[in-house]
């Protein structure tokens, strides 16, 4: 029988590429990255990975060189198709392998992830070391496996302990288990894991000692690639056929009782069903504390303890008991998911006063609770704030956290027979235990908050100023923006950081495919495509003239002495150098004498020639600081270092971005840092011809909002699964009132831009799930939200407590007035009240003018008998009643010293009571009526007035003959 030259598997393949790569290994020893990268240079492999492995000659790097890893991402991400093959046959091809891949190769049960990462330059000294490690691992397999593997991972750009397990089980999937996300949460499913492996002693434990057969029915040859499948299956929702392998069941069943083995499917089916996905905050009850029943929480302010806050109502509680929830999937719609990425949308709407805000503070103190109690490391001391509260939420499955004192945590599991969930964990039986709770499955919270009087650190507590802090790697799981002190924010400084955070996701080298030289859209139908930068001149100078207040004259000795000091090597050939400088030694003698934290470095310029010591100390701790305070200093310095930019040229993005690229491989600095400094102003040309600073300011303020948002996804993406650091997979934004200062328009495209910004940020198998909470007094916003998933807040008239209140009406899609009327409270209408005051004058006006014109009728009237005086006498007192009805201002022997008789109450006298009651004449009467807009109203009006003032019917048509030649922009010639 003839071999046959097709690999029928995946794993056959891609054992055989690594075996010829470690027969390279041994043939090159001394340098086998650059080895490598020479011989592959110009084959196909090359042509295919051009400008992605292979940029040496649009690069100024030297050490081009080529590592196992990256070698094998090439063919391994999402959406690769039939370029896989091409890629594994031109390697096989090279090696001079006889052996190929086609379409009838199985690669199912093959992680695929981003390999943005992955592939990084690393340059020769980490590539070489990671061909060491692959030499010791393809010698002795998992025994070859140190702990000095998973120590050096920290060193190697690019690879978290993910990436590295996923490479270990391409070259030998016999011994290995991938760490990706379906693996992962299968094995939590099953209580295989409690949490993600962080160490080499739990990866290694898990491989060699969790994962073993009941039994003596299973080897080792396909058990983890059977889990990897498995894994897979289960994760699939719509998958309805058999889950398990026999390997799997056999391992699982060592954990589940013995009693399960023979269920254990069945087990499996119920817990993919249980599996709800995506994350959700469902709800929030604040709740007494059990240590004093009789005392109110500090923070509680005008909500009701006891009281559910829903935001979303597909589901169902019992107000007795939370040991059963009922989900209504029919009601939980996904609108709003991205590809994998799940998004769940919510809102919270009410009067001003109805505890909005409130509800959204509270949430701020559960997760700051969670945070301090779980000890997470914060720049700023987590603050230990009472608070008393149930969350409920989705995290795949549901979930309640009881925040207290301490924290208990509690899951829901779904009943054979419906949708109802009931409660798995109780507190007398001590499984709630919330030191088992993986804090990276639950979520990173960004807030959105621009009113003035919120979020203050004088009305709230101090407990909340370490949240606007997020120079902690994003490890403390909430952060408040904008940045501030005592409640004030700094306008200049948030603009500022605005206008960075915008530049940096343009030119993020991940978010631009360089093969198409593709650049995301920044707004609607426009790309980015140059910079225009402009020296700011009249900043330095504000700066200059400053620093001359307090110290005369500036030396440029001094500007050369910091300069020097700061040790770095300058690389800037521009006209700009000087002021550049000037900049720097400007801003590091600002920073002493603004900032407390250096106020022992205050005056600078009068010490700086004698203490060099003292220098050195104060740049070293500048050095060190990487908050908002540096944040501009080092985008100057860098300028200075790298020189990426060229003032007053254009300067293409794509080129830009691939300078940023090639600087990123070698530091380890962020784009925010390689961004245009402070000093120019920066103006952005879209591929149409128009420009960034032709936007409309709302137009500019959301872009600024949602790239302020997208960045903080970006980098909370972007954090390594690494020992001690937590990696956030799931994202909660909430935006309260993020309405502000934008037109309706804005407000009406927000999330739907908000979105598609979301959508080009290539997140994948980072970020798992979003949640979004609006709090808004917006129609617009309203508008793109299903009425499920919308809190709607009123004031108890007796209590004076928020509580929530059902609506049956729809809001998806809705007509913004009956948004206005069901969702925004508005029972007296949606017209202004000034509008409405005047046009209700209007009315009591005309019917009054009405009234008396029928009474001056009847007072010329003379009866011809008895009888019919009697009758004009009859129907003026009730033309007098009316008018006392319409003229409440008319005096009476009550109220008012110019009362007037029945007998006294002429025409005249009603006539200088009515000029002397109202603000009105004829003339401001009939020009307020011409510019109402609802039309309606304004003809009936006019055909009041016309009753109260009678005019010929050829005066009125002749009118109206008029206006309307008028709207229609006709010219009426008089003959």
């Amino acid at each position: 029988m003839v071999d046959s030259p097709i690999l029928n598997n995946w794993y056959e393949a891609y054992r055989l590429i690594a075996e010829l790569l470690f027969k390279t290994y041994k043939e090159s020893q001394e340098n086998p990255a650059k080895e490598l990268y020479n011989r592959l240079k110009e084959t196909r492999f090359s042509e295919i990975n051009e400008g992605r492995l292979f940029r040496d000659r649009l690069s100024r790097i030297s050490e081009w060189g080529l590592d196992p890893i990256q070698i094998f991402a090439t063919f391994n991400y999402p959406k690769i198709g039939d370029r896989r093959i091409n890629v594994i046959n031109s390697l096989l091809e090279e090696f001079q392998s006889d052996k190929r891949v086609d379409d009838s190769t199985s690669f199912d049960g093959c992680p695929s992830p981003i390999i943005t990462q992955i592939i990084q330059y690393r340059g020769w000294q980490a590539q070489n070391q990671i061909w060491t490690m692959f030499d010791e691992i393809m010698e002795n397999g998992i025994k070859g496996l140190k702990q000095k593997h998973f120590l050096s991972l920290k060193d190697l750009r690019g690879i978290d302990i993910a990436s590295f397990t996923m490479f270990l089980y391409w070259i030998n999937s016999y011994e290995f288990l991938p760490l990706d996300r379906n693996t992962v949460d299968f094995l939590k499913s099953f209580n295989i894991i409690d949490s993600r492996p962080r160490t080499y002693k739990e990866y290694f434990e898990l491989c060699t000692q969790k994962l073993t057969f009941n039994g003596e029915q299973y080897n080792n040859e396909d058990a983890f690639r059977n889990i990897v499948r498995d894994a897979y299956l289960y994760s699939n929702s719509s998958y309805t056929g058999e889950i398990l392998s026999g390997s799997t069941i056999s391992i699982i069943s060592k954990i589940e009782p013995a009693s399960a083995v023979e269920a254990l499917e069945t087990i499996a089916k119920r817990k993919q069903r249980e599996r709800i996905k995506g994350f959700q905050i469902i709800a929030l009850r604040p709740r007494k504390n059990i240590q004093g029943e009789n005392s109110k929480q500090k923070h509680l302010k005008n909500l009701t303890e006891g009281e559910l806050y829903q935001f979303y109502h597909s589901y169902r509680f019992n107000k007795e008991s939370d040991d059963e929830i009922v989900y209504k999937p029919d009601e939980d719609l996904n609108l709003y998911s991205i590809g994998d990425l799940n998004i769940s949308v919510s809102a919270i709407v009410g009067k001003n006063g109805s505890g909005k805000s409130t509800i959204a503070d509270f949430l701020y103190l559960v997760i700051n609770k969670i945070a301090f109690l779980k000890k997470i490391k914060s720049t700023e001391k987590l603050i230990n704030e009472e608070v008393f509260a149930d969350l409920f939420v989705r995290l795949d499955k549901l979930y309640k956290i009881s925040v207290g004192d301490s924290i208990e945590v509690f899951e829901y599991e779904l009943r054979d027979d419906d949708n109802t969930y009931n409660i798995t964990t109780k507190k007398n039986e001590g499984k709630g235990i919330f030191e088992t709770f993986d804090i990276e499955s639950f979520c990173y919270s960004i807030v959105v908050n621009y009113s003035l009087y919120a979020l203050n650190t004088n009305v709230l507590g101090n407990w909340i100023y370490p949240l606007f802090h997020k120079n902690d790697s994003y490890q403390t799981p909430i952060v408040l923006n904008p940045l501030r002190n005592n409640g004030n924010i700094d306008v200049n400084n948030e603009e500022g950081l605005a206008k960075s955070r915008m530049l940096s996701n343009i030119l993020e080298p991940d978010l631009i495919n360089f093969e198409l030289n593709k650049i995301p859209e920044l707004v609607s139908d426009s790309v980015p495509v140059r910079f225009i930068l402009e020296y700011d001149e009249e900043k330095i100078s504000r700066k200059k003239k400053k620093y001359r207040q307090l110290y005369k004259q500036l030396h440029q000795k001094h500007i050369n002495k910091v300069i020097n000091n700061i040790g770095f090597e300058i690389n800037l050939e521009s006209d700009f150098l000087k002021q550049a400088k000037e900049y720097v030694y400007l801003k590091i003698v600002e920073i002493a004498n603004k900032y407390p934290k250096f106020k022992k470095f205050k005056n600078l310029p009068h010490w700086i020639s004698s203490d060099k010591t003292q220098l050195q100390l104060y740049l070293s701790k500048l050095s060190e600081e990487t908050s908002h305070i540096t944040f501009k200093l080092r985008q100057a310095v860098n300028y200075l270092k790298y020189g990426i930019y060229n003032p007053g040229k254009d300067d293409e993005i794509l080129f830009l971005s691939r300078k940023i690229r090639e600087i990123k491989e070698e530091t380890n600095l962020r784009t925010i840092e390689l961004v245009p400094p402070a000093f120019f102003k920066t103006n952005i040309v879209f591929n149409h011809g128009g420009t960034f600073n032709e936007l409309s300011s709302g137009e500019k303020q959301q872009v600024f909002s949602i790239n302020t948002i997208a960045y903080h996804i970006y980098n909370i993406a972007s954090v390594m699964y690494e020992k001690d650091t937590f990696k956030y997979n799931n994202i909660n934004i909430v935006f309260d009132e993020v309405e502000l200062y934008f037109h309706p328009e804005m407000q009406r495209t927000y999330i739907s831009n908000l979105l598609y910004r979301i959508s080009t940020l290539q997140l994948d198998d980072n970020i798992h799930n979003i949640n979004i909470l609006f709090i808004t007094h917006s129609p617009f916003i309203l508008s793109d939200i299903p009425s499920s998933n919308i809190l709607r807040l009123d004031i108890d008239s007796e209590t004076k407590r928020a509580i929530p209140i059902d609506s049956g009406e729809q809001t998806f899609g809705a007509n913004i007035h009956d948004l206005l009327a069901n969702d925004f409270f508005l029972e007296n209408g949606f017209m202004g009240e000034f509008s409405k005051n005047k046009i209700n004058e209007i009315i009591r006006f005309l019917t009054i003018h009405k009234l008396v014109s029928k009474l001056k009728q009847l007072n010329q009237k003379a009866g011809d008998s008895e009888q019919a005086n009697n009758q004009l006498r009859d129907q003026r007192k009730k033309l007098e009643s009316e008018i006392h009805i319409f003229l409440p201002e008319l005096p009476n022997e009550n109220n008012d010293s110019d009362y007037i008789s029945h007998e006294e109450l002429t025409v005249e006298s009603l006539e200088k009571l009515i000029s002397r009651k109202f603000h009105l004449n004829l003339n401001d009467c009939i020009s307020t009526i011409k510019v109402i807009g609802e039309p309606i109203l304004r003809h009936k009006l006019l055909a009041m007035y016309n009753e109260a003032f009678p005019v010929s019917d050829e005066k009125v048509k002749e009118q109206e003959f008029l206006e309307l030649a008028k709207k229609l922009n006709y010219t009426v010639i008089k003959g």
